[in-house]
């Protein structure tokens, strides 16, 4: 039975965007063992690449993007490999541009994209209100979904370092009802992540759909095996299903 919803918030990382971090290395890593290269080091394509995923895991702060990947995160992946520390400013700025290179171009050929565009542009003309809230940087996130052309479907964009507020906080799902303007119980969160997004939304009155991308990793930010005895109110594992769910 499809819900009576108006508005609706999304997730942004493996909801919106799946985690391309594994893949921008797979794509970039001889580029990466060039830079290092240059500076006189001789690293492994394995050696570069398992450096950066033990930091990328290791390293997790306040509002942190690890789509978009920090200096810091660079900083210890550099750290990891034993690189000299006079080095590592430089050596870190050239691999984070050889990164988010990567980065666009995983993202955009995402093969969900069309599909996506199409069923945002279907809830929009349906005359439901969209609105984004994640965890993140506010520019990172902005400049994600401009890469993707996700950004001009959603009436508003926002992130946790814009308001100082990490989902799961209760309060993070207040903002997001004052974003979407409408009756929490016509409000839904769509979200992959159980902890962080469907029992919050649930705990604030809203609808919750949790999105099970076909390709899920665990890591420290993100548990997919944590248990929950919260149960969402549809779960999806393509866009498309979003038009039967809703009314």
């Amino acid at each position: 039975m499809a819900l009576p919803i108006d508005g609706m918030a999304f997730d942004v990382g493996n909801t919106l965007i799946l985690d391309p971090f594994e893949k921008v290395l797979d794509r970039k890593s001889l580029e990466m063992r060039q830079v290092f290269s240059r500076f006189g080091y001789n690293f492994t394509v394995k050696e570069i690449k398992d450096a950066w995923t033990e930091a990328n895991r290791k390293v997790d702060y306040a509002f942190i993007c690890h789509f978009y990947q920090e200096a810091p995160v660079v900083s210890h992946c550099l750290k990891i490999l034993k690189v000299e520390k006079a080095k590592r400013p430089e050596i870190s700025t050239e691999l984070l541009i050889v990164y988010r290179n990567g980065l666009k171009s995983v993202i955009m050929a995402d093969d969900r994209l069309t599909s996506m565009k199409r069923v945002l542009y279907e809830l929009r003309k349906a005359g439901k209100r969209l609105v984004v809230f994640s965890n993140g940087r506010q520019k990172s996130i902005e400049l994600l979904l401009q890469w993707t052309g996700l950004r001009e479907y959603f009436h508003f964009v926002s992130t946790s370092e814009k308001t100082g507020i990490e989902k799961p906080d209760q309060k993070a799902f207040n903002y997001i009802l004052k974003t979407l303007a409408t009756r929490k119980e016509r409000s839904m969160y769509i979200g992959d992540d159980m902890n962080n997004d469907i029992s919050p939304a649930k705990e604030a009155g809203m609808k919750a759909c949790l999105y099970v991308p076909l390709h899920r990793v665990s890591t420290p930010w993100r548990n997919y095996d944590a248990k929950s005895r919260t149960r969402p109110d549809a779960t999806i594992s393509k866009f498309d299903e979003l038009l039967q769910i809703v009314k």
